[in-house]
């Protein structure tokens, strides 16, 4: 599992994920994994991945769990914007 701080105090879980189709657009929602901030600002966006080893030798055996936290990555979300379209009939 990826856990993603968004830099905002939200975080998202996402399992191992799925690639794109490749008719995706920069507009379409995510299939399994997304985010969508309501606020513009400067963020930094930090993936922690979770690992959890299984072992055994010599007659022993025991689970080891550890995390790894990425560099985080910042980004700029500078503008939203809402549309007004007109509704034919209407």
């Amino acid at each position: 599992m990826i856990e993603w701080d968004m830099g905002n105090g939200d975080t998202v879980n996402c399992g191992a994920g799925t690639e794109p189709p490749s008719n995706a657009t920069i507009n379409d929602v995510s299939p399994n994994c997304g985010y969508v901030y309501t606020q513009t600002g400067t963020f930094t966006i930090t993936p922690t991945s979770f690992w959890v080893v299984d072992w055994n030798g010599g007659g022993e055996s025991g689970q080891i769990r550890f995390a790894l936290t990425g560099d985080g990555r910042t980004i700029e979300v500078g503008e939203l914007q809402s549309v007004n379209v007109p509704v034919p009939g209407s």
